[in-house]
C-alpha cells in the first residue's frame, strides 16, 4: 500500500484524455468517462488513505459502471482508517450492478456496518425480487437502516409491502413519516391505473364478444332467408 500521490493521478487521467488538475476535478464524470475507471480502481485499491479511496469512491458513482462494483464490495468490507463507508454504500446504490446483489444483501444484514449500509438498503430497492424484499422487510426494525429500507421498499412498487410501509405513518421522524406518506400516494395511484387498464381490457373483451355474437345472428339470419327462398 502506499500513499496517494496526486500529481501523478492527474497526470495519469489527463494522458488518458480528460485533463485534470486535482482529484476534485473528477467528482462530475458520467456515464462518457467510464475509460478512466481501470486509472480510478488502480489507485483506490492501492492507496491506504480512507480520505482518498472515499474520493475515488464518488467519482465513480455512476449509474451503469461496469466492472467497479465487485472492487467497491470489497474496499467496504476492508477496515480503512478515515474511510467513510457510507460513501461506498451510496456509490453502490448509484452503480445498480446486478452481479453484486448477493454481496449487498450480505452487507446489508451485517450490523457491524452500522449507518455506512444506509444506502445499500436504499439501493436494493432497484432489484425486484422476492430476496430483496425479504431483507428490506426485516430491516425496518434495524435503528441504523430502517429508514433507508423503507424508502428501498417505496422503489419496488410491490402493493403487498403496504402494510409494512403503513406502520410508518406515524413515525416520528419527519423525513421518515412523509417518506411513508410518498409510498402509499405511490401505491395508490399504482393501484388506480391498474384498476383502470382491468376494466379497459373487461370492456374490450365484451365488445369483442358482443361482435361476435353479432356477427354470429347475422350470420343465422342469412343462413334462415336462404332456406327460405
Amino acid at each position: 500500500m502506499r500513499e496517494f500521490d496526486g500529481e501523478k493521478f492527474a497526470k495519469e487521467i489527463t494522458e488518458a484524455g480528460y485533463p485534470i488538475e486535482s482529484i476534485n476535478d473528477l467528482m462530475n464524470i458520467g456515464p462518457d468517462e467510464q475509460y478512466l475507471t481501470p486509472i480510478i480502481l488502480k489507485y483506490l485499491t492501492e492507496i491506504d488513505d480512507g480520505h482518498y479511496k472515499g474520493a475515488l469512491a464518488r467519482a465513480m458513482t455512476v449509474k451503469g459502471y461496469k466492472g467497479v462494483a465487485p472492487v467497491l464490495i470489497e474496499e467496504f468490507k476492508k477496515e480503512t482508517k478515515g474511510l467513510n463507508k457510507w460513501t461506498i454504500g451510496n456509490a453502490l446504490c448509484v452503480i445498480q450492478d446486478e452481479s453484486v446483489l448477493d454481496d449487498m444483501i450480505e452487507l446489508v444484514k451485517d450490523k457491524k456496518y452500522g449507518t455506512a449500509r444506509q444506502m445499500i438498503a436504499d439501493g436494493l430497492g432497484a432489484y425486484k425480487t422476492d430476496e430483496v424484499k425479504e431483507t428490506l422487510i426485516s430491516l425496518l426494525d434495524d435503528k441504523d437502516v430502517y429508514g433507508h429500507a423503507l424508502c428501498g421498499l417505496g422503489r419496488l412498487k410491490d402493493e403487498s409491502t403496504r402494510k409494512y410501509i403503513e406502520q410508518f405513518l406515524d413515525c416520528d421522524r419527519t423525513w421518515i413519516r412523509n417518506e411513508a406518506k410518498k409510498i402509499i400516494k405511490r401505491l395508490d395511484k399504482q393501484k388506480e391505473k391498474e384498476e383502470a387498464k382491468r376494466l379497459k381490457e373487461l370492456e374490450k373483451q365484451r365488445e369483442k364478444e358482443e361482435s361476435k355474437r353479432l356477427k354470429e345472428l347475422e350470420k343465422q339470419k342469412k343462413k334462415e332467408e336462404s332456406q327460405k327462398a
